[in-house]
């Protein structure tokens, strides 16, 4: 588990960390935002690491296996109808709550 938590810390990282660096050049150089705000801007990046973090860590545990699961079910089922609706249904589902 820990080892899963640090390789997503690492990616995530390496994700957001431009988007920080950008933002710290701006700050020092052209912006120069009051001590407050930048230290809100570090607490809310550092907020959003760790978000992501969980997020990622969480697909990988709980919707991957599930999704590989019900994947290897349905094509065993040999039925192009259910994969269909299975299909839309889950595309309705993650485009609804997007």
């Amino acid at each position: 588990m820990l080892a899963l938590l640090k390789d997503k810390l690492f990616e995530t990282l390496r994700a957001v960390a431009p988007l920080i660096a950008v933002v710290c050049v701006l700050q020092f150089t052209v912006v120069g935002a009051s001590t407050t705000v930048f230290l809100q801007f570090l607490a809310g990046s550092t907020l959003v690491t760790l978000g992501l973090v969980l997020l990622f860590a969480g697909v990988d545990i709980g919707l991957l296996p599930m999704g590989r699961f019900i994947g290897a079910a349905l094509s065993q089922k040999k039925s192009l109808a259910l994969m269909l609706a299975v299909v839309f249904a889950m595309g309705f589902a993650t485009t609804t709550a997007e």
